[in-house]
């Protein structure tokens, strides 16, 4: 820990910081490996008993933790080791394993004016742009150090002053049209970063209506193009309800078709002819631009031969895979902010699982009102459900976990119980065999204890 504090005040100081202001969040950079360093930093800090002082999520790492096949071993021995090694030791260090550089996709994360600690450039410029909180390109180790004290310089980005435009980059003049077209925001951000740099730009002629993805396109391409790490949009960010409350003296850039298509021209840099690969995701695809790609895809196939790759996060993929095997909601054993964005992103109904009161208040805050309590039975039972009645006596229940038909009266005599759920009705020898008359045998014996006797 004196390490990270040591790192922390030195960064203070280069940075002409006269104090070190509290976080709430980071999200790590230094968990994507590029040399044996990464992982020799992490070790020591787990071999001396470090730990983080506030909620840590994790960037994408070089190998995918839940599919080897999309970087084998054989290629490369030496980075895959490396990088698989350097993701679980962060895991080891308490960090929420999110593996995404599209952080703020996921629900939970900062707020409007939250202090947090950020090292992924484009997840830097959308935390600063689109959500509105403060935030530094912190770098490789500097982001951890901020995690484990939970402290960050007071200075750049972090300060009011520091998060004034520089820059008027005008679009208003533009066909409204083009402007709705999805390529603008990929032009427009790569042009707003080659003008700006690394000042902070204001963009007009945004539409109120401009969707998150291309708000996120527009950060992406601003960081890559100039390293922006923080942009406004008038009348679409939210700290830039109106030019004057970002902008009052610079200069102002009027935006031609001209500088549209030298921006296409600068991001086409491949000769025509057949195509090597089509990758995409980067940043990961949500749900939404899958549903997109679907869209346009309008019923073609890949050419056979063209590899073709879309990067995006583990809840993401989950829960798309869900839906699309015709799921028509999902349960969940426990709730993490990725899923819960998942499926608040493809419409489909979600049941969190919970196991304490505390979880149980944070789902609520989500938004649900039906829970999944997993393992019931572990859980307290009947017990617990009586329990929670009191203080939360609006939240509904799905027990599983220990509920057979010996005890799934008892469940279902709480008000605060919808239904139930366990593994009884669905043998695994029925489903290995297919015995699917058996399973809705096991249903009906289940529904007929529920039902009273004929004749009362």
């Amino acid at each position: 820990m004196q390490l990270a504090a040591r790192l922390v005040v030195k960064a203070a100081e280069i940075m002409g910081a006269e104090r070190l202001i509290p976080i709430s969040f980071a999200h790590l950079d230094a968990c994507f490996y590029t040399g044996q360093a990464h992982v020799d930093f992490v070790r020591f800090l787990i071999e001396n008993g470090a730990t983080l002082a506030v909620e840590t999520w994790t960037n994408n790492g070089v190998v995918s933790l839940a599919d080897a096949s999309l970087r084998p071993r054989a290629e490369d021995p030496e980075m895959v080791e490396g990088a698989t090694t350097l993701m679980h030791l962060y895991e080891r260090l308490g960090t929420k394993p999110t593996w995404t550089c599209a952080p703020y996709q996921l629900a939970g994360g900062p707020k409007l004016g939250d202090h947090i600690a950020v090292g992924e450039s484009n997840a830097v410029s959308y935390y600063n742009s689109v959500v509105g909180a403060r935030t530094n390109k912190y770098g490789d180790y500097l982001d951890v150090a901020c995690a484990l004290t939970g402290l960050a310089p007071d200075a750049g980005l972090h300060r009011d002053e520091g998060r004034q435009a520089e820059l008027h980059i005008d679009a208003t003049a533009l066909p409204e049209a083009w402007r709705q077209e999805d390529i603008f925001a990929h032009l427009i951000g790569h042009h707003a970063g080659r003008l700006a740099g690394r000042r902070v730009p204001v963009i007009s002629g945004l539409l109120p209506t401009t969707p998150s993805f291309a708000l996120k396109a527009i950060s992406s391409a601003a960081a890559s193009s100039g390293g922006v790490e923080l942009w406004h949009a008038v009348g679409v960010t939210p700290e830039a309800p109106e030019l004057g409350a970002v902008f009052r003296t610079g200069a102002t850039q009027q935006v031609t078709a001209d500088d549209l298509a030298q921006a296409h021209r600068d991001l086409s840099t491949a000769a025509d002819g057949p195509l090597d690969a089509v990758a995409l995701g980067t940043p990961h695809f949500g749900l939404g631009e899958f549903e997109e790609l679907v869209r346009l895809f309008d019923g073609r196939k890949v050419k056979p031969g063209l590899p073709m790759l879309v990067s995006t996060s583990r809840g993401v993929r989950e829960m798309a895979r869900a839906r699309d095997a015709g799921a028509r909601f999902a349960l969940s054993p426990g709730m993490s902010d990725e899923l819960v964005q998942a499926a608040f992103d493809c419409g489909l109904p979600f049941i969190p699982g919970v196991m304490t009161p505390g979880e149980v208040i944070r789902a609520r805050e989500h938004g649900f009102g039906l829970l999944k309590l997993f393992p019931a039975e572990q859980a307290g039972g009947v017990g617990m459900l009586k329990a929670l009645a009191g203080p939360l006596p609006e939240m509904r229940f799905c027990p599983t976990g220990g509920v057979s038909p010996g005890n799934l009266l008892q469940y279902l005599q709480q008000p605060n119980v919808a239904m139930v759920g366990g593994s009884w009705l669905t043998p695994a020898a029925a489903l290995e065999q297919g015995r699917w008359q058996d399973i809705t045998d096991l249903a009906a014996q289940a529904t007929a204890l529920t039902l009273p006797p004929i004749g009362t």
